[in-house]
């Protein structure tokens, strides 16, 4: 939820443009500018790292179907929820964070979830390549995310300080050569910091930082809102230095009340209107001669070197150990780990056979672990021999009761066997070992949803979405359970949030014919949703769909014979993509 203020042509913000600012830092000597970087640098992809805007609509829609009847859009009662609770304009995020994910570690858990193996997106790139070079001396940021320092390991020679946990800050000083990272509110992995009481005030070692940073430096703000009272408090009270403060925005009728009224009232402040951070570095990349970036060839020689090296090197010392010695047959660690990577990278390439038999070999020879026998489980129903499969599950869980893992694999062999129950219950089990995991949630429910328990697919579906809030295929199955039970308002919401995720054919076409359907039982007009769907139908793809759950509702459903026809209609033009109409559930969970 965002505070904008109105778009007027009277206030007295002073503007530059993208070719001023580099202008500006071309001109200074190097390391006379620092960048104040948020959210907004981590969206673009690869990263897609989630703004704090779209946290907050997650945590709504969370809440919204715990906490409401149901009666009111997600928008209008989180605006009458804040206004209940007195939340103050720039504390929605820490409020909807701290209400959605209840603990500290609740908290670090979800940001973890979003950052962890994420890639930096080119505009990252480029601004480690500017530190590197020595043209930015530093960058602040209040993200959790280590894109910057990422970008900086991968593409430049110079890695920057990164100070992750105030107890750092003291080690540094801005007049060092060597470049640096301050995160005001920490690493994911050091006392993250959300909700309102947590960021209200900067560590005093990086307040200092940053005071000196105004005062000192030019300094450029990009993807920041403004809605952070401890970096606004520093901002709004320390003189800005000669060399200048340019707030770059997509739109100036989109800037917060409060960073508008800084930049009203700051002397030496600029409004820089940008495309988005990725055109603003590239820009900036296209008009500073000095920034000079690794060519792609170099980038993918080094990654092949880097690659190539290490796979020698396991080949080497794994293969060493891949059988005992015939005089010891002393089996170990090592072993385990040696047969278990032969054995997947065999069936990475398909050769299933071979792979079995390597697996094979080391149970015949008496050698019995956990890892091998899931291993082997896995081949089996990677290669459709779902029986064999859940014998080597059961030989994992003999070994270790305590194997999610294990317990999700026969699960999910069991289900391509259609024995529905069976795989109702193994997944339960992998539940109360590790309540945690989304996957199994999600193949459960999709179990529930073959049996006709459609209550409780939902159930498990939803809480699946707590735990992966991004994983469009929980969204495809909870929009048809929604509209099997007869809620097509929540299954016209779910199919919407799918489309929106999707980033395929594929997925867009399932996405537009639930939406499509859940309209059509609402009788409202879907012309333009069916001329879309069409079209994409029209087009070369494969996908993985049981119909049984919506023809079964379909036959019993209070509609029209018309209406019914047209549903068939649309469920049959799908159906000409299906690969194997058999398939389970599972095979759409991702």
């Amino acid at each position: 939820m965002t505070t904008g203020a109105d778009d007027s042509e009277s206030d007295s913000i002073a503007e530059r443009s993208i070719e001023d600012l580099a202008r500006a830092i071309d001109q200074a000597s190097d390391g006379s500018y620092g960048f104040l970087v948020g959210a907004g640098v981590s969206r673009p992809g690869p990263a897609e790292i989630p703004t704090g805007g779209e946290l907050i609509d997650k945590f709504q829609t969370e809440l919204h179907g715990d906490l409401s009847d149901g009666d009111v859009n997600v928008e209008d009662w989180a605006a009458e929820y804040e206004a209940e609770h007195d939340v103050d304009e720039g504390e929605s995020y820490g409020f909807w964070f701290s209400k959605a994910r209840p603990t500290p570690g609740n908290r670090r858990e979800e940001i973890e979830e979003l950052v962890d193996g994420a890639d930096p997106p080119f505009g990252q790139i480029i601004l480690a390549s500017m530190m590197d070079k020595g043209i930015i001396s530093h960058t602040i940021t209040p993200n959790f995310d280590n894109l910057l320092f990422k970008a900086s390991h991968q593409y430049a020679d110079n890695r920057p300080f990164l100070i992750d946990h105030h107890a750092k800050a003291p080690q540094f000083s801005l007049s060092d050569d060597r470049p640096a990272i301050v995160k005001v509110h920490g690493d994911y992995l050091h006392y993250t910091q959300n909700t309102s009481s947590e960021t209200a005030e900067l560590d005093d070692s990086v307040k200092e930082l940053f005071q000196r940073t105004i005062k000192d430096y030019g300094l450029v703000v990009v993807g920041y809102s403004g809605t952070d009272d401890s970096l606004m408090s520093v901002l709004e009270h320390e003189p800005i230095s000669e060399h200048g403060l340019f707030w770059c925005t997509r739109d100036r009728s989109e800037l917060e009340r409060r960073a508008k009224e800084f930049l009203e009232s700051s002397k030496n402040a600029y409004l820089v209107e940008i495309e988005g951070s990725e055109s603003l570095f590239g820009r900036l990349w296209g008009d500073i001669d000095r920034v000079r970036l690794p060519l792609p060839d170099d980038i993918l020689n080094r990654a092949r070197s880097r690659s190539n090296r290490v796979e020698q090197q396991m080949d080497e010392y794994l293969g060493k150990k891949s059988e005992p010695s015939s005089e010891t047959a002393d089996w170990n660690e090592d072993t385990v780990k040696s047969i278990v990577w032969r054995a997947r990278k065999l069936a990475s390439e398909d050769k299933y056979e071979e792979a079995i038999s390597a697996l094979d070999k080391a149970t015949s020879e008496g050698f019995e672990s956990t890892e091998i026998y899931r291993t082997q489980g896995s081949v089996y129903l990677e290669s459709d021999r779902y029986e064999d499969a859940i014998d080597c599950f059961d030989n994992a869980i003999d070994l270790d009761p305590q194997n999610d893992d294990a317990y999700m694999g026969r699960g999910v062999a069991h289900n391509n066997l259609r024995e529905y129950e069976n795989s109702i219950e193994d997944h339960s089990e992998a539940i109360k070992i590790n309540p945690g995991k989304a996957l199994a949630y999600a193949n459960r429910g999709g179990n529930y949803l073959m049996i006709g328990d459609i209550e409780r697919a939902i159930d498990d579906f939803k809480q699946a979405i707590q735990l992966d809030y991004e994983n469009i295929t929980l969204y495809l199955n909870l929009s048809e359970a929604y509209i099997i039970t007869e809620k097509p308002n929540k299954a016209k919401r779910a199919s919407l949030k799918a489309l929106e995720l999707s980033k395929d054919t594929e997925y867009t076409a399932k996405s537009m014919m639930l939406l499509t359907i859940a309209k059509m039982t609402l009788g409202e007009d879907t012309s333009q949703e069916q001329s879309r769907y069409q079209e994409i139908c029209s087009k070369t793809f494969t996908t993985i769909w049981l119909f049984d759950p919506i023809e079964s509702w379909l036959s019993e459903a209070d509609l029209s014979e018309e209406i019914k026809e047209e549903i068939r209609e649309i469920l049959d033009q799908l159906r000409e993509h299906v690969n194997t109409p058999g398939s389970s559930e599972e095979s759409q969970i991702e």
